[in-house]
């Protein structure tokens, strides 16, 4: 009808233009209100701040950047950004919630004046797009200018808080929204605070804020959840996940992937059938990557790698997790020219192993006594990947080279690590010299390790077995000795 009356207008003045747009976009008709503001320039006419708030709110919800920009480009050209606040607003959420924090901040940074929104439009876009000390900085900022934060700006920073496990902001976050009464009425804040204790692993204090809260919806629920399998507390979450039934709350993706990564952790391949028939039935997560990631981990853990395989392969696109789960599964069940086999594919399919697969990867080879495909993985790994072996990794290949023998190879890999060689680095050395009969570097390693700590009795029972079964008896015993009298 607006259209109808729009168009039988002989002058169409710019108050009807912007009425039009405005219409359109209250009625969910994005592109006719964003194919109607072109038209509008075209026309020579000039949009008013409400006009581009309504047009900016669009392409946040569209997740349209470029549109975004040239909507930017038209309120620069209208001086509206140093003169309205509503617009730096809209255009600081527009350019967060797309994950251009680059450019959200450039706004923030011309803005003449910063209200409780902008800022709280710049700490959510940190906080949500996994830059939480960011959130945290311009958090503390906006209490130093006095300003107040409203219920978004508190949920926004105690997601920060819950990522960087900072208890101490948290606390006090919780102490403010407990004395102004918004945790009491914001089932927003009160959501983020259980999320925030549980990620802290707080899942006592995170309990006591969920059974406070006057409505336990979803995301309160699938807080509590994913806190216990963070804790590696599958059986509690896995009762949980029932309450949560059993309150008539029904799961969304992010809770059946809790409950079936808590199948995992305690090996309930049953419930974790169970979870699986319910996806199919309901035809929840069938093309979702975590939903798929969550049943291969699960089915791998359970040992079922038959059952992995098969979800595996009706993956459209496996991820890097998925690969990894399924590659982790066959190494720890010892299938390993299959878990090899695996991760090659996953490299021809142009998918990036991280960390954990090749740490997967290196445990297979060091089972499998692989030497040269081990080293050639390590190397890949930094090479190839540009990704830095930690010490799990060197722990790892110095453990595949002392059970081969190879211990000049180990000593210079020892030598050559980054990080200060752990006790159970210098041990697995020591295992590796008693089995080869190296005294010389059983006793090089037996120093490095009382170094680290003189009272491990593991070095030196071992350090006495390395001169026992060379048939240095009296330097066993002196190892003896020294035990009795650490």
């Amino acid at each position: 009808m607006l259209q109808k009356v729009f168009d039988l207008l002989s002058s169409k003045s710019e108050c009807s233009w912007n009425a039009l747009i405005n219409g359109y976009v209250r009625s969910g008709e994005f592109n006719r209100a964003l194919i109607l503001y072109k038209h509008m320039l075209e026309d020579s006419k000039h949009p008013s701040s409400f006009t581009f708030v309504a047009l900016l709110r669009v392409c946040t919800r569209k997740k349209d950047l470029n549109t975004g920009r040239d909507l930017h480009a038209g309120i620069a050209k209208e001086g509206l950004l140093q003169s309205n606040v509503f617009v730096g607003n809209a255009l600081i959420d527009m350019y967060a919630k797309c994950g251009s924090l680059r450019e959200a901040q450039e706004v923030f940074d011309v803005l003449p004046v910063h209200n409780v929104v902008t800022w709280t439009a710049l700490i959510a876009g940190y906080a949500f797009n996994s830059q939480a000390e960011e959130a945290l900085k311009y958090f503390e900022k906006m209490r130093h200018d006095n300003v107040v934060p409203n219920a978004v700006t508190y949920a926004s920073t105690l997601k920060a808080c819950g990522c960087t496990k900072n208890v101490k902001l948290g606390k006090e976050i919780h102490a403010e929204t407990e004395q102004k009464g918004i945790l009491q009425t914001n089932q927003y804040v009160g959501n983020a605070l259980v999320d925030m204790y549980a990620r802290c692993g707080m899942l006592a204090k995170a309990k006591s804020v969920f059974s406070k809260l006057k409505v336990r919806d979803r995301v309160s629920w699938n807080a509590l959840i994913a806190g216990h399998v963070e804790q590696e507390q599958g059986k509690k979450a896995l009762i949980l996940y029932k309450q949560m039934r059993t309150h008539g709350v029904s799961p969304d993706v992010i809770t059946y992937t809790c409950a079936l990564r808590a199948c995992g952790t305690i090996g309930a391949i049953d419930e974790g059938i169970q979870i699986h028939n319910e996806l199919k039935e309901s035809g929840i997560g069938k093309k979702d990557v975590f939903i798929g990631s969550a049943l291969v981990d699960m089915y791998s853990k359970c040992g079922a790698l038959v059952k992995a395989d098969e979800v595996f392969n009706q993956l459209p696109s496996p991820d890097a997790l998925t690969w990894t789960a399924l590659i982790t599964g066959y190494a720890q069940q010892a299938e390993i020219d299959i878990a090899l086999s695996y991760f090659d594919r996953m490299r021809k399919a142009g998918v990036k192993p991280d960390q954990i697969t090749f740490l997967s990867v290196l445990t297979a080879c060091n089972h499998a006594g692989l030497v040269d495909k081990g080293e050639q993985y390590y190397e890949v790994m930094w090479k190839d990947y540009g990704l830095s072996p930690s010490i799990k990794h060197h722990s790892c290949l110095v453990d595949l080279l002392g059970r081969a023998g190879q211990l000049d190879r180990l000593m210079t890999i020892m030598n050559k690590t980054p990080f200060q060689p752990t006790m159970v680095m210098w041990l697995n050395v020591m295992t590796a010299c008693r089995k080869w009969g190296d005294v010389h570097l059983g006793r090089q390693a037996f120093e490095q390790a009382i170094r680290l700590d003189s009272t491990e009795s593991a070095a030196y029972v071992c350090m006495a077995n390395i001169y026992a079964d060379a048939g240095m008896y009296e330097n066993a015993k002196e190892i003896e000795w020294m035990i009795m009298t650490e």
